[in-house]
C-alpha cells in the first residue's frame, strides 16, 4: 500500500482476511495443543498400567493361599 500498488480498500479486505485467517489457527492451534496434552496423559496412564501388569508378571508366588 505504501508503494500504492493497492488501494486501501484492497488493502483493508485483505488485512481483514488475514486477522480472520489468524483468529482461525490461533484457535486450531489451541484445539491441537488440548488433543496432543490429552494424549500425553493417555500415555502415561497407559505407561503405568504397562508397569503395574509387568511387576505382577514378575510375582513368583508358589503359595497358592498367599495368591487369596
Amino acid at each position: 500500500m505504501t508503494r500504492k500498488m493497492i488501494d486501501d480498500d484492497t488493502f483493508q479486505m485483505s488485512n481483514a482476511d488475514l486477522k480472520e485467517e489468524q483468529h482461525n489457527l490461533k484457535e486450531r492451534a489451541t484445539i491441537l495443543e488440548t488433543v496432543v496434552s490429552q494424549g500425553e496423559a493417555k500415555e502415561r496412564i497407559m505407561q503405568q498400567f504397562r508397569e503395574e501388569v509387568r511387576r505382577f508378571a514378575e510375582l513368583q508366588i508358589d503359595d497358592e493361599e498367599a495368591l487369596r
